[in-house]
């Protein structure tokens, strides 16, 4: 997947390190950072620092922002959804049961 965050202009002391020209990149048609695949927190950090100018930072912020991987759901929070679905409609069966036996109760 391809990300991309507006940024007008490319800092001009910032130069991109070998390692990430092919996934990162400063498309100066679009005028915007382009980063290419999942971006990981250390990735994020050594290309921040490649420039102090404000709007890199945030173009490069924005970009990590959608550029970083959801992790995937795991067995043990299904399962805690499960747990809570459960909870729920046990709370529900209960507070039916009650009510019904205070209308019994009534009736009789």
């Amino acid at each position: 997947m391809i990300h991309q965050a507006p940024l007008d202009k490319l800092p001009p002391d910032l130069r991109i390190p070998e390692q990430y020209r092919d996934r990162f990149a400063y498309d100066e048609h679009k005028k915007c950072l382009v980063y290419r695949g999942a971006m990981f927190k250390r990735t994020f950090d050594r290309l921040r620092a490649l420039s102090d100018d404000f709007a890199y930072q945030r173009a490069i912020e924005r970009l990590f922002q959608l550029a970083v991987p959801e992790p995937e759901p795991t067995a043990t929070s299904r399962r805690g959804k499960w747990v809570a679905w459960l909870a729920v409609a046990g709370v529900i069966v209960l507070g039916g049961v009650v009510l019904l036996g205070l209308l019994l109760h009534h009736h009789a």
